[in-house]
């Protein structure tokens, strides 16, 4: 029981270190951009998409999802 006990507030301290380290390191090294440069290069009638995955974005017609 003690065993399990241990290695559940470790995940979980182990979680909480790593995901406030991934804040902090983006924080520094990637800043985030300015949504109106994005907005602005889009023609009327289009809107930007972004894929985050892929780190760009473009322009498409139609509704936004």
């Amino acid at each position: 029981m003690r065993t399990t006990v241990g290695l559940i507030v470790g995940l979980l301290v182990a979680f909480v270190i790593g995901a406030g380290g991934g804040y902090a390191a983006r924080s520094v090294t990637n800043p985030a951009p300015a949504a109106s440069p994005a907005v602005a290069a889009c023609p009327q009638g289009t809107h930007p998409e972004v894929w985050y995955t892929a780190q760009t974005w473009a322009c498409v017609a139609g509704a936004s999802h």
